[in-house]
């Protein structure tokens, strides 16, 4: 027996003005299965832009479409890069993948040309293993004048008949229990349970990231760590240790380095634990919002945490990814004095760190 599934990207490239081409990429999905269609599945699980996760901004809920949109080229030679992942869900099949790039039928290229690597030349994914790859569009002549180009990709991955049944090659899980308070730890990340109702977990890290610096209260100063941080949780991350800027400028969450240089590096080393049936990105892990630390028994109105039952809200000083409501351009933070405050978020003011949220499906805790 043998499935077939079928992805497709295609790729536009318009030029804007003299010698500048913009490009949008779209990576339209779709998989068509004719047996056993709740084993043999194969989705995107990853997507990046020039080394930067975009996952949550390009994928729909299918996760079976992808649509990137490009920087802009300007230089010859200059390229862009599409990075993704595909996983096989499957268990019963392997998924041998085969990549074919041309130009969208009955137009011709001539500014670009794009080529798809799939790493470590393998063209198999395993059941229950993912894949890798990466589109690189290539300015290849200048514009003068604007020009359209269009690329289709075809992913064609046809399920293979396996001897054994896949299994997830998850790395250990533990666990205290499944309430609210309990712990439960990814290999060596441990986390309490914030909230446990529906199909998943979420949770928040036991400790702050080793990243950054502290903060030294007695000197008021704050103190960068050396080549020893590990971008992981430390026991030693506790108080005012692992602190960093929020962000460059602003309040928002989605555009703070907080998210884009400490959380999409959180989200690279919890994906090399290698949880099958687990998609790290930035909607599964981010930071904790205002109303899950109320849900803990902080008040706001009072500006505490110490009301709650839970003494470890406030074990470290952290952000959170909720913007203080006034106006002004701060954001909510808790103390590990237990205070819970709105802070100022820029690169100057360094006194709260990365404590990050993971959710994650129940079905892979036994």
């Amino acid at each position: 027996m043998k499935k077939k599934s079928l992805l497709i990207a295609t790729i536009i490239l318009m030029s804007i003005g003299f010698a500048a081409i913009s490009t949008t990429l779209i990576i339209n999905g779709s998989t068509t299965i004719s047996e056993n269609n709740d084993d043999f599945d194969v989705i995107f699980t990853a997507a990046s832009r020039d080394g930067k996760d975009v996952y949550n901004s390009v994928v729909d809920s299918t996760k079976k479409t992808l649509t990137f949109e490009t920087k802009e080229l300007k230089t010859l030679n200059q390229v862009n890069l599409f990075g993704y992942k595909i996983t096989n869900n499957s268990s019963n099949y392997d998924a041998e993948v085969k990549v074919v790039c041309g130009p969208k039928a009955n137009t011709t290229t001539k500014y670009t040309t794009i080529e798809n690597d799939l790493d470590g030349n393998t063209n198999v994914i395993k059941a229950k293993e993912s894949m890798t790859g990466t589109f690189v569009i290539k300015l290849i002549k200048t514009a003068t004048k604007n020009a359209t180009e269009e690329y289709t990709c075809t992913l064609q991955v046809n399920a293979v008949e396996r001897n054994s049944l896949g299994t997830d090659n998850n790395s250990t899980i533990t666990k205290t229990g499944t309430n609210i308070g309990d712990q439960i730890c990814l290999n060596t990340e441990c986390f309490y349970i914030i909230n446990n109702t529906g199909d998943n977990y979420t949770m928040l890290a036991k400790y702050n990231l080793y990243v950054g610096g502290r903060y030294d209260g007695d000197l008021e100063e704050y103190v960068p760590y050396g080549n020893e941080q590990t971008g992981l949780q430390d026991a030693s991350m506790t108080g005012h240790n692992g602190v960093v800027a929020y962000s460059e400028n602003g309040n928002s969450y989605g555009t703070s380095s907080a998210k884009d240089n400490y959380i999409t590096g959180y989200i690279g080393k919890l994906e090399n634990l290698k949880y099958n049936g687990v998609d790290f990105n930035h909607d599964t892990v981010r930071l904790i919002t205002k109303d899950e630390l109320t849900s803990l028994g902080c008040s706001v109105d009072d500006a505490t945490c110490t009301g709650s039952k839970y003494s470890w809200v406030y074990s470290t000083s952290y952000w959170t990814m909720t913007p203080f409501e006034n106006g002004s351009e701060t954001v909510y933070t808790v103390s590990s004095d237990g205070e819970l405050s709105a802070e100022i978020p820029t690169t100057n003011f360094m006194r709260f760190g990365i404590r990050p949220v993971v959710v994650i499906p129940k079905s892979i805790v036994k």
